[in-house]
């Protein structure tokens, strides 16, 4: 039996009232003149969360309501009717340090999640990704840059051949899982550049052609370039981007899902920025590419430090990373060239002014 107040809910008026349950229902009687005042299912009524010594109202579906100090009966009542219902907020609050530490769990669980559990399974994904969607999405990316804002390489046949014989004579020994094709387009707006498709498409614009001093040095950026496609950075970052997917993947194991993703890859693109840790992964791909091939690391650098000092607004690779792109300005920043990132390469091969 409870001790308390009833409010029929009809006017503000209040009776001295007990609450007892018999069974699956609950009976209201006045204190005084013993009438029952309510009889109604348990199923029927609420009470609300215990904050400390609070009065504990219970209130019914026909819009009357019970209000009591006597918290214990409350809660015995409510063992009784729906065991542990409502009663967290009432543990939180008797129990700061539980609460404390439950809330850091969320946290850092939050954080170990986005630091390395998402970023682990979209490596996981993107090496599940069909050769076949792979290919389909380089070329329609490429057709969609194309209306963009790239155009038709202006470098003669003859050179773009040269250069495509040189870059892929370089694969010998190498394992790659997905076939490298060789494109030139002339960069415009976005400058002297090169950039990886995830269907093994390289894209060196004219503007970066026109600025090496020596082939080496657009050997040692196509081996930085090989990193990206061997490390499947572009889905990754795709992917990263889209967590549903990968838990989708995960749990269905069909990757062909992965096209609904991926088809939105052109948009993408103008938007995306490869994280440091990418760019270290792709660092260290084209170091030790280089190293096997025995070209000079120096070339990288050479060719790197070269772009920094171009007077070309339009060279992405010359924009800081946390520098805020706008408009074209933002296209393709894809590789933002820091002093860590070249150290491990030496000191610059060559000294020569860019060319026209």
């Amino acid at each position: 039996m409870i001790q308390g107040n009833f409010f029929d809910g009809s006017d503000s008026k209040l009776h001295a009232a007990e609450l007892t349950l018999s069974g699956d229902t609950v009976i209201v009687h006045d204190s005084v003149s013993r009438q029952i005042l309510l009889q109604i299912e348990s199923a029927a009524l609420a009470i609300n969360a215990r904050v400390g010594n609070s009065i504990r109202a219970i209130t019914f579906n026909d819009g009357s309501k019970f209000e009591t100090n006597d918290n214990v009966a409350v809660d015995a009542l409510q063992a009784q009717i729906a065991p542990s219902k409502q009663q967290w907020l009432y543990w939180l609050e008797n129990h700061y340090p539980m609460m404390f530490a439950m809330l850091a769990s969320i946290i850092i669980i939050g954080w170990l999640s986005v630091q390395y559990g998402i970023p682990g399974s979209a490596k996981w994904v993107a090496h599940q990704v069909p050769a076949d969607l792979y290919y389909d999405t380089g070329e329609e990316t490429l057709k969609y840059m194309d209306k963009a804002f790239l155009e038709p390489s202006t470098l003669s046949i003859n050179r773009q051949q040269t250069l495509r014989n040189t870059f892929l004579s370089q694969l010998d020994e190498l394992e790659l899982d997905i076939p490298i094709r060789i494109e030139f387009r002339q960069g415009n707006l976005m400058g002297a550049n090169a950039f990886a498709l995830p269907s093994g498409m390289i894209v060196f614009t004219d503007e970066l052609v026109n600025m090496a001093c020596d082939d080496q040095e657009l050997i040692a950026i196509f081996g930085h370039e090989l990193g990206h496609i061997e490390h499947r950075h572009m889905i990754r970052s795709v992917l990263q981007s889209s967590f549903i997917a990968i838990a989708t993947v995960m749990l269905i194991g069909d990757a062909s899902f992965l096209g609904e993703v991926i088809i939105a890859l052109p948009a993408f693109l103008l938007e995306m920025n490869y994280s440091r840790g990418f760019e270290q992964e792709a660092d260290a791909y084209a170091l030790a590419f280089m190293q096997q091939k025995n070209i000079t690391p120096g070339f990288f650098t050479s060719i790197m430090s070269r772009l920094e000092r171009s007077p070309n607004p339009d060279d992405v690779e010359t924009v800081d990373a946390e520098q805020e792109p706008s408009n074209l300005e933002g296209y393709f920043l894809t590789h933002p060239l820091t002093e860590e990132r070249i150290k491990q390469f030496g000191q610059p091969a060559i000294q020569c002014p860019a060319k026209s």
